[in-house]
C-alpha cells in the first residue's frame, strides 16, 4: 500500500551574521562552506541534481564538512560555519524565529515527494497504524480508516 504525503521543500540555510540575500546565484553560494549529508542521502542526491544542471559539483563548494547529525549541522550553521540544504519542516522554529536565513537559488528544483509505503498484510499491526496516525497528525492530514 501507498499513502502520498505533501511534498517535500528543500532550502539552503545560512546564519543571518553571514548577511546572505535571500535569493542567493549559484556563483556566490558555492564560496561558502557547505556541511552535506552523505552520499545516498535523498537531499544530498537533489543538491548534486541541481548542480549538475549548472555545470558545477559538490566539490565546487569552498569547504565540505560532511556528517548525518541534524543537530549538528543546524548548531554549525548557527555559529556562522558553512550553509546546509535541509528540509524547510526541519528548521521552520529557526526561521521564524529569526536564527536561521534560508535560501533559494534561480532554476533549481528543490522539492520531493513522500510517500509512506507499506505491505497491506502489515495493515492491521497497532505499531504501524499508530505510526501513521501520527505522521497525518503531524501533517494536518486526516487519520486513514482501517481497511
Amino acid at each position: 500500500m501507498a499513502l502520498p504525503l505533501p511534498p517535500d521543500e528543500l532550502v539552503f540555510i545560512s546564519s543571518p551574521a553571514l548577511k546572505m540575500p535571500a535569493e542567493v546565484c549559484l556563483e556566490a553560494l558555492l564560496q561558502q562552506r557547505l556541511i552535506a549529508r552523505r552520499e545516498g542521502c535523498s537531499s544530498r542526491h537533489l543538491l548534486q541534481k541541481n548542480l549538475a544542471e549548472h555545470g558545477r559539483s559538490i566539490d565546487d563548494f569552498k569547504g565540505i564538512i560532511m556528517h548525518d547529525d541534524l543537530h549538528l549541522t543546524i548548531q554549525t550553521v548557527l555559529a556562522g560555519s558553512g550553509i546546509a540544504f535541509v528540509s524547510r519542516s526541519l528548521i521552520n522554529e529557526y526561521i521564524g524565529e529569526g536564527k536561521l536565513a534560508e535560501h533559494s537559488v534561480t532554476g533549481f528544483s528543490c522539492s520531493r515527494l513522500r510517500t509512506i509505503v507499506y505491505k497491506r498484510r502489515h495493515s492491521e499491526n497497532p505499531t504501524l497504524t499508530n505510526f501513521i496516525d501520527n505522521i497525518h497528525l503531524v501533517f494536518g492530514l486526516p487519520t486513514v480508516p482501517s481497511p
